[in-house]
């Protein structure tokens, strides 16, 4: 009887002992905490590692977090650059918004794989205060392996200048120059220069709008049975563009215009020569497409084509009267559309 109950002891207690580990080990992968939902937007330099990893280094530090695409509640967005010299050429910018929000950050590494787990971490401190320092290796995906190295290597040409990428939510200073042709200033198309300045920002995550000003110079010149005349555009252009599609290296800007100024007339080679001038008013459209292709004094450079037309309010014309019998010929009449292009080559901050 006597080793019968020690026997029936020790089995209870070695199941009690069962018991309590197995509830333990439940209250582990249990939290009273809300999941929080996240999605991401996720811009990479060439070599670094997907957006796929960058989320299993979030989830594999908290039970909290859960990444769902296009899920409104906790917005991140991480943008690489690969400067590509110095100590730490790798360099990123990373914005937490929606329900959880952060300041936003720059972050710079000696690799990407670095950047990427920093970034993961900053994430998942975010989401979760508790959540771990380093990701559950099971998480994981694995690395992709490296590319073998080449057997011959061919020379290469320096590398071209990086253009910096910018968070889109901040707004951009441009000023710009342009050089094309236009017509409304003489009998046929004239020379026409301009330099102005461009504002653009973002309205929401997806909608960005800007406006711009700049002034116009043009010289042409017409001719009639009595003489001819030079004449000269001094004016100004007003241009605002309801959307911008713009990514790192191209920009498309369709916009409306009104274009307010003087045209100016001088006659020569004819009696009493005088000048006269009228005004030079009306709206327009114009289209801006543009290449960013380099960084100068700390801002993207970016060369494009520009081209567009304005419809004439004022249909004056200039004219030349003969003192013997009072004969009257027209010199030059502003036409009802005028159109103009060129290229423009700007830099923005």
């Amino acid at each position: 009887m006597t080793l019968n109950r020690a026997l029936i002891r020790v089995a209870m207690a070695s199941l009690g002992w069962l018991c309590g580990f197995a509830g333990v080990q439940g209250v582990g992968e249990v939290s009273a905490e809300p999941i929080q939902q996240f999605s991401v937007q996720y811009v990479s330099a060439p070599g670094c590692p997907t957006e796929e990893r960058f989320v299993a280094g979030v989830e594999g530090r908290t039970a909290l977090a859960r990444h769902v695409p296009d899920a409104h509640g906790v917005r991140v967005r991480l943008q690489i650059e690969d400067r590509g010299s110095g100590a730490e050429p790798f360099i990123a910018r990373l914005s937490i918004t929606g329900d959880v929000e952060a300041p936003q950050r720059s972050i710079s590494a000696g690799s990407c794989d670095e950047l990427v787990n920093a970034a993961a971490l900053i994430v998942a401190l975010a989401l979760d205060p508790g959540a771990s320092a380093e990701p559950r290796q099971a998480r994981l995906p694995p690395a992709a392996p490296p590319a073998p190295p080449p057997t011959v290597t061919p020379p290469r040409d320096a590398p071209g200048p990086s253009v910096e990428r910018r968070d889109p939510d901040e707004p951009t200073l441009g000023v710009f120059a342009g050089a094309g042709l236009t017509g409304g200033v003489g009998g046929s198309v004239a020379a026409l220069w301009s330099l102005g300045v461009a504002v653009r920002a973002s309205l929401t995550p997806d909608w960005q709008a800007g406006v711009s000003l700049r002034g116009m110079y043009a010289r042409g010149s017409a001719s009639a049975a009595l003489g001819s005349a030079s004449l000269t555009l001094l004016g100004a252009r007003v241009g605002l563009s309801p959307y911008v599609a713009a990514t790192d290296q191209w920009l498309l800007e369709p916009s409306i215009s009104f274009d307010f100024g003087s045209l100016e007339a001088e006659g020569r080679g004819v009696p009493n020569a005088a000048t006269d001038s009228a005004p030079w008013l009306g709206p327009g459209v114009e289209l801006l497409v543009e290449r960013r292709f380099a960084e100068v004094l700390g801002g993207a450079l970016a060369v494009g084509v520009r081209g567009g037309a304005t419809w004439s309010l004022a249909r004056d014309y200039f004219y030349f009267r003969e003192d013997i019998d009072g004969e009257e010929a027209r010199i030059f009449e502003q036409p009802g559309v005028v159109g103009h292009g060129g290229l423009a080559l700007e830099l923005a901050w």
